[in-house]
């Protein structure tokens, strides 16, 4: 079709759409890692562009409660390039964590992501070795089953300014097509607007992102979630012994609580979560310690918390994202159980037909 036919709300869903694409082709590859090229001294002739778009393997991280009755591997990456002042940008961190669960985990962990009102109150805070941590969560608007726009402050180090961010989250339901399930995230800046129309004392206007606080920075944050069939060689599987005899594959190990709901330990049956973005604190410089902090102890802890709390709402021991998913039952979560197991269904179809 002409794309002069097309009107402003067209060209925008195709932007996005374009985002989306790109944001789940560089999640579908692996992460290409700093110390991976070895062969024929081709290090020594990296560019530094290519360097610099390398990812440091900040290892595996694991997630376990004080019984061991679960367990779960993460494996976390980041990278860091400078800011420019001319643009005035900052130091951008971009981190990229990787997580196998159980398929009944995915409705659990997809609540505590949609509930982003009561992100606050799981979300880890510090005050030594540095005051950091998200203080105030709020739903400034919601579209559809679960599009968002959210509004995030989070403390930060002395003698900095308090950090906001303003998150648009779109939910893709790409099941039908690649059997994927899509979360994009992408900041909006003051002017921005959202929401279609809302009615003032002298007619409709639309919703605009307001200017920040005077004692307050707003960032930048691009990024997304993708929820796959994770592959049977992930490094956070445990280790697959292979035979030209045949095509099975070690079982990787479950709780005894997993067994019991019937979910099967074979490795092929995972799905994997990733979730990478980027961060521009409006930072021009960021000291290694700070950078290791961020990395090893909020980063990995925050998505540590995110599945311990899934496994917890998966329990049924978080009475707020319980009522909150019994009252959008009918509208959102029967809906989410139904294309889960359409995902399911699809990647056990794939795997007969490559047996």
């Amino acid at each position: 079709q002409d794309e002069n036919s097309y009107t402003e709300q067209h060209l925008e869903i195709k932007e996005i759409a374009k985002l989306c694409q790109k944001m789940v082709d560089e999640l579908l590859q692996p992460p290409l890692q700093k110390n991976s090229k070895k062969e024929n001294n081709k290090k020594s002739s990296e560019s530094e562009s290519e360097s610099k778009s390398m990812w440091q393997n900040q290892g595996q991280y694991e997630c376990s409660d004080k019984d061991k009755s679960y367990r779960y591997s993460t494996q976390i990456y980041y990278k860091m390039d400078e800011g420019d002042e001319k643009k005035k940008s900052g130091m951008k961190l971009t981190v990229r964590c990787e997580t196998p669960i159980e398929p009944s985990m995915l409705v659990p962990l997809l609540s505590v992501l949609n509930e982003s009102e009561l992100y606050s109150t799981w979300l880890p805070s510090w005050t030594k070795p540095i005051r950091m941590g998200v203080t105030e969560s709020k739903k400034l608007h919601q579209s559809g089953r679960a599009n968002q726009i959210v509004s995030l402050l989070s403390d930060v180090p002395w003698p900095l300014c308090q950090r906001q961010v303003i998150l648009s989250a779109l939910a893709i339901d790409d099941i039908d097509d690649r059997n994927h399930i899509v979360v994009k995230l992408q900041s909006l800046d003051t002017g921005d607007t959202y929401g279609g129309k809302e009615q003032q004392d002298d007619g409709p206007h639309e919703k605009i992102i307001p200017p920040p606080h005077k004692s307050t920075t707003r960032v930048e944050l691009d990024g997304g979630f993708l929820f796959r069939k994770c592959p049977i060689d992930h490094p956070c599987l445990p280790s697959q012994e292979l035979s030209s005899s045949t095509t099975t594959t070690s079982m990787a190990t479950t709780s005894d609580e997993d067994e019991k709901n019937g979910d099967e330990n074979d490795s092929h049956d995972k799905i994997l979560v990733c979730v990478s973005f980027f961060v521009d604190a409006k930072i021009h410089f960021l000291p290694m310690s700070v950078i290791n902090f961020v990395v090893r102890t909020v980063i990995g802890k925050s998505w540590n918390m995110f599945l311990h709390v899934a496994r917890d709402v998966f329990a049924g021991k978080r009475p707020a994202h319980a009522k909150a998913i019994e009252q959008k039952r009918d509208t959102l979560y029967d809906w989410v159980d139904e294309r889960v197991q359409t995902m399911l269904s699809s990647s056990l179809s794939s795997k007969a037909n490559l047996e």
